[in-house]
């Protein structure tokens, strides 16, 4: 098992815990609600920082859900905590920071950052919506403030349509609820040069190309 980041700390190779925005920037704040979903979000960056020069991600967790792992993380400019309960220097760093757009993954929402953060106009968004991050102690499906919390996503990505389903009970218009596959990590393709791509397109010449993905070893001789 790897060390943990803990809240405040920074750990040898990852982003630092505390932020302040560049001016000219553009800002995408994302929230994970688990590892596997910090690492899906730390792809998206990837993707989207490789197009924008101008791009700045801020990440954070709750502390009370998981700790990030001290693999590197680049991608990020900062990953803070943001405790679902109680003020934190998270919430007010990402409030402060009026990113231009908001990634909320799961659920578990943190109605008062995100009621915050809503009304300095930042667009919101939430993936990988589950019932299971809604519930509350009485079993109910939504409290009260994260209702609210729910109706100031502009869009909302579920992987089903039970989930979708939900979403919809809750109050949340139907146009805004996509059912689409679920968040997960996928590796970005390595830089190439320009001009290897050229050139491998003209010797390509339109000729089908098959993939092989994911092969093992001992499937190479078939694939040959």
């Amino acid at each position: 098992m790897s060390r943990s980041l803990q809240p405040g700390v920074r750990a040898r190779g990852t982003a630092p815990t505390e932020f302040r925005r560049e001016p000219d920037a553009q800002l995408l704040w994302v929230h994970a609600t688990s590892q596997p979903r910090l690492l899906a979000l730390r792809s998206i960056a990837q993707r989207l920082m490789a197009d924008r020069d101008d791009l700045e991600v801020i990440a954070t967790y709750d502390p009370a859900q998981f700790l990030p792992s001290d693999d590197p993380t680049p991608e990020f400019a900062a990953i803070l905590p943001l405790p679902i309960n109680g003020n934190s220097s998270g919430r007010n760093a990402i409030i402060a920071s009026r990113p231009d757009v908001g990634l909320w993954t799961g659920g578990n929402l943190n109605g008062t950052a995100i009621r915050n953060v809503a009304d300095t106009g930042t667009h919101l968004l939430l993936l990988d919506a589950e019932a299971q991050g809604f519930r509350n102690r009485k079993r109910r499906w939504f409290s009260d403030p994260q209702q609210e919390a729910l109706l100031r996503f502009d869009r909302a990505l579920t992987s089903t349509r039970d989930q979708a389903s939900l979403l919809r009970r809750a109050g949340l218009p139907g146009e805004r609820i996509e059912i689409s596959g679920p968040l997960r990590e996928t590796p970005c393709p390595p830089d190439c040069p320009d001009e290897e791509v050229v050139d491998v397109s003209q010797e390509l010449a339109g000729r089908p190309v098959w993939l092989a993905a994911f092969a093992h070893p001992d499937e190479f001789g078939y694939v040959v």
